[in-house]
């Protein structure tokens, strides 16, 4: 099954099927209490993740869905603290949600794992989630978009071994490919923050700079 984004963005989108156009979910971002938190809702119609799901699951390419929707889990953020899980009518910390491969914890460690919910466990490895024995066998795998490839939409394909739990899927990808994208925004900002300072006191010329930056390259001092 792939669902195509409507905007590249983790925490605001809405995921299609493309294969039949329907909506499948749709994650939102908005403050609540104070805190930006992201909701992941699908329609009424879909069930939740099961082992006893038959061939014939709403989840399916051949499912009809309505337009109304429920929560399937919401990840309220911190910064200087683990973010929060609500999920299946539990409240975790996302660390025990996801926690690292080797330590325990979401850190540079390992990559994070996620369980299914007949304890199998998988591994986020870059942007595929695969099975953490060693046949490493993928059941989900993100795309960016590729324009100039005829990719105009990022993609997240599930595999037909992981539809039983999408909604785990989900809430773990969403997860996986925020935090990967602030710790790039992080790097690039202390990458530039170098530069700027490297221009300031001379040891790099502007004309070099740009062309590590790029041509939108502006000075920071």
């Amino acid at each position: 099954m792939k669902l195509s984004l409507s905007e590249d963005s983790p925490i605001d989108t809405t995921l299609v099927n493309s294969a039949t156009g329907l909506e499948h979910y749709k994650v939102e971002t908005k403050k609540v209490r104070g805190h930006a938190t992201t909701i992941i809702s699908r329609p009424r119609e879909f069930a939740r993740d099961s082992l006893f799901r038959d061939t014939d699951s709403v989840y399916s390419d051949t499912a009809t869905i309505t337009n109304e929707h429920e929560e399937v889990a919401a990840i309220e953020w911190h910064v200087h603290r683990s973010s929060k899980l609500r999920y299946d009518g539990l409240e975790i910390d996302t660390r025990e949600f996801m926690p690292n491969e080797r330590s325990g914890t979401f850190s540079r460690a390992g990559p994070p794992m996620v369980w299914g919910p007949d304890g199998t466990r998988f591994r986020w490895n870059r942007s595929i989630l695969e099975t953490t024995d060693d046949a490493r066998t993928p059941i989900a795998s993100f795309q960016k978009s590729e324009p100039e490839a005829g990719r105009p939409h990022a993609m997240l394909e599930i595999m037909p071994a992981g539809e039983y739990m999408c909604d785990i899927i989900m809430i773990s990808w969403v997860y996986v490919e925020t935090m990967a994208r602030k710790l790039h925004q992080v790097k690039n900002r202390e990458v530039k923050e170098a530069i700027d300072a490297a221009v300031d006191g001379g040891w790099m010329s502007s004309v070099m700079a740009a062309n590590i930056m790029g041509p939108g390259w502006i000075a920071l001092y």
